[in-house]
């Protein structure tokens, strides 16, 4: 905008007709080099995030429990494919409300879920 309007005050007085042509060429170029670049450090930024969450998985992520534990049940369990479920509350992390609350059902043996 402004070197338009420098061109355009003062033609003929600061600076020749050829000159304003190269000038407001150029001018042209710039602008359309910058939107690229503008766009091209963009698309980086947006590339370099799935570097950022690699890089928080494998090093600040907490480590999930083992899948195994010590307490296990007893070694005939289940004895009759009975399942009952009484009173089940469920949080998705330790500090977040209960999704589940106070769920009870039974199965007979032999019967699916799902």
């Amino acid at each position: 905008f402004f070197v338009s309007l420098f061109v355009t005050l003062g033609r003929e007085t600061l600076i020749k007709a050829s000159a304003a042509a190269l000038v407001l060429n150029f001018a042209g170029e710039c602008t359309g080099s910058i939107e690229s670049l503008i766009g091209h450090i963009a698309e980086f930024g947006m590339a370099f995030n799935c570097v950022e969450r690699v890089k928080f998985y494998a090093t600040q992520l907490p480590q999930e429990a083992p899948g195994i534990t010590e307490i296990r049940p007893a070694p005939g369990w289940p004895s009759r494919g009975i399942l009952e479920v009484k009173n089940l509350q469920v949080r998705y992390k330790p500090e977040l409300p209960l999704v589940l609350k106070g769920l009870a059902f039974s199965t007979d043996a032999g019967e699916h879920l799902g």
